[in-house]
């Protein structure tokens, strides 16, 4: 049983279901995500129907609180869900659901969004994912509870995934809802902001504990051509290569999202290297 650690200071505001509280969003390569706010009645449910994209809750930013709405869908292969703590259209907390995955150990997924890069690859089992039996074009209540470093999922008072640490760290941002593969209703929605102590984050161990490598060194990004039919770094590639230290999460994770720079330039190649000290040096790029 997940327990949520927030107090209840907060007053909840219910979000009414008009077009001046929610707006859409324009990605920079001038496409948009949003989509037509379409209001409807739906199972005795007052509605907005997103055919696909998302909307962004105006003028609230939410650090620590709670976010509650119902939401409906079908069984098609889609990912309807939200995001918290939203920096920009590239980088925020998600929780998100599969629902053609349903019943699943990964029928619900936390990740964390950075640059326009969801880790859900890197990031799965206990505190990332959750199994869930869907109701499909029924309508399910989802609660999310967030505080300092921590979160808290819920569908229908179910607890389905606990966050020991939030990767995109203590920050206040914006509030979405979305979808992408298939239409999703969103109604009752509403906020809490609760005012929660500073979190401290979990340390990262430190370099080598346990054989856990914590430090890269993580290189600038260069342009894929470089690298085309070059099977090591040539001299060429070296000249051009600039390196920083970066450490890991504290589970020995490290996301190179995190470094990636601008989402829209594809053509972009980042190296990594170690050293390893054994009885002579050993160099290891990958």
């Amino acid at each position: 049983m997940l327990t949520a650690l927030c107090n209840t200071s907060g007053q909840s505001v219910k979000v009414p279901l008009t077009p001046d509280r929610w707006d859409t969003i324009t990605l920079d390569r001038g496409d948009t995500i949003g989509t037509k706010l379409v209001r409807e009645t739906y199972l005795g449910k007052e509605c907005f129907l997103l055919r696909s994209g998302a909307i962004v809750l105006k003028d609230v930013n939410l650090r620590d609180g709670s976010i509650e709405a119902d939401i409906s869908f079908s069984q098609e292969r889609s990912f309807p869900g939200f995001a918290m703590r939203m920096q920009d259209i590239n980088n925020f907390e998600s929780f998100y659901l599969r629902p053609h995955q349903s019943g699943n150990p990964d029928a619900t997924q936390y990740t964390p969004e950075f640059n326009g890069q969801s880790g859900f690859q890197l990031y799965y089992g206990e505190g990332y994912d959750g199994a869930f039996s869907f109701r499909f074009n029924q309508w399910h209540h989802i609660k999310i509870e967030l505080h300092g470093l921590q979160a808290e999922f819920y569908i229908d008072d179910t607890p389905v995934i606990k966050v020991k640490e939030l990767l995109t760290g203590w920050k206040t941002g914006k509030i979405a809802i979305g979808t992408n593969g298939a239409p999703l209703r969103v109604a009752n929605a509403q906020y809490t902001i609760k005012q929660e102590p500073a979190p401290t984050p979990t340390p990262v161990p430190t370099n080598g504990t346990g054989g856990i490598v914590t430090r890269w060194q993580v290189s600038n990004l260069l342009h894929n051509s470089l690298f085309e039919k070059a099977y090591h770094l040539t001299p060429e590639i070296k000249k051009k290569l600039t390196w920083t230290i970066q450490t890991t999460e504290p589970s020995g994770t490290i996301n190179f999202a995190r470094f990636g720079g601008n989402p829209n330039d594809t053509g972009r190649t980042m190296v990594s290297r170690l050293f390893l000290h054994r009885d002579k040096q050993m160099l290891l790029e990958m």
